[in-house]
């Protein structure tokens, strides 16, 4: 709580031009089978139809993205093969394909990035000072500050609704629609919501808020 607080005291004068700068990061997890509440209309005494209950599945295919955005629009996605561990050796690497070609293309200079272990690994930072990007001092334990979390909960959403088969026409839908739905509207209105979100954590003195 007391590092969310320095946080938020160290950039709450930041204006949304100072956001623009600042290219958000995050890793996600997507299912098959969505856990996402719902809602149908139905006629009466069809609760139990199979036309109108969602499939689950005890243990449904699952794939892990990165992806990046900033306020200038989405960035790119990376799918961590199956089975694969994300170390510092790999997230170097997705940085290298995916991070640097669209911080040129946003020009955009400093990078979030939460403190997953392999993102704070003593080669990622030496390689983050080498290409001369800076990293944004982000304190752990705070989904609700960084505006990611919100495209990830969207992508999801919209994933759901069309109900993919297998794990090809997940990653499919996933791709499809992070071109054609993340738009810059969408991505400039996350960027420009921090100075609201820092606000509302200072006035709830860390702890964690609606967002």
């Amino acid at each position: 709580m007391k590092m969310r607080v320095d946080f938020c005291k160290k950039y709450r004068k930041w204006t949304k031009n100072q956001w623009n700068d600042v290219m958000f990061s995050d890793e996600s997890t997507f299912q098959q089978f969505g856990i996402h509440r719902t809602v149908v209309r139905r006629p009466p005494n069809t609760r139990y139809s199979c036309k109108y209950t969602v499939p689950t599945m005890k243990h449904p295919e699952k794939v892990m993205i990165w992806g990046c955005f900033s306020a200038a629009g989405r960035g790119s996605i990376h799918f961590v093969p199956k089975n694969e561990t994300v170390n510092a050796q790999r997230y170097i690497r997705i940085l290298e394909s995916k991070l640097l070609p669209f911080l040129q293309i946003h020009g955009t200079t400093t990078f979030q990035q939460d403190s997953a272990p392999c993102h704070t690994a003593k080669s990622v930072k030496s390689w983050l000072q080498k290409k001369k990007i800076k990293l944004l001092d982000w304190p752990g334990n705070s989904p609700d500050l960084n505006p990611i979390e919100n495209l990830w909960e969207l992508l999801k959403r919209r994933v759901a609704r069309r109900a993919p088969k297998n794990m090809q026409d997940l990653t499919f839908w996933i791709k499809n629609t992070w071109c054609r739905e993340i738009t810059p509207d969408l991505c400039r209105k996350l960027a420009h919501s921090m100075p609201q979100r820092i606000a509302t954590v200072l006035k709830a003195k860390g702890q964690p808020t609606k967002y």
